[in-house]
């Protein structure tokens, strides 16, 4: 976990536009919690897979085979998210 914080506390003061830092990170260890977002992440990747991506995209990632399915999500001890801050 100490590694974890230590990357989170590196991108948080990141330089950015202004020095805003428009982000806010969130670190995910409860499984319940990672097996949604994999539900949710697959749902998308899936729709994009089949009905987004071109078939010069599709291609172009064959060769490192990946697709929509996204196991690592659960398996991984620790997600992090990253959310995006508006301001104005």
């Amino acid at each position: 976990m100490e590694l974890i914080e230590n990357a989170v506390r590196c991108a948080a003061g990141a330089p950015s536009g202004a020095n805003q830092q428009p982000w806010r990170f969130v670190v995910v260890t409860d499984p319940e919690i990672k097996r949604q977002i994999r539900v949710a992440a697959e749902a998308e990747e899936k729709e994009s897979y089949e009905h987004r991506m071109s078939d010069e995209w599709l291609e172009a990632l064959a060769p490192l085979g990946t697709d929509w399915r996204k196991p690592f999500l659960e398996i991984a001890p620790a997600l992090i998210v990253v959310f995006r801050v508006d301001y104005g």
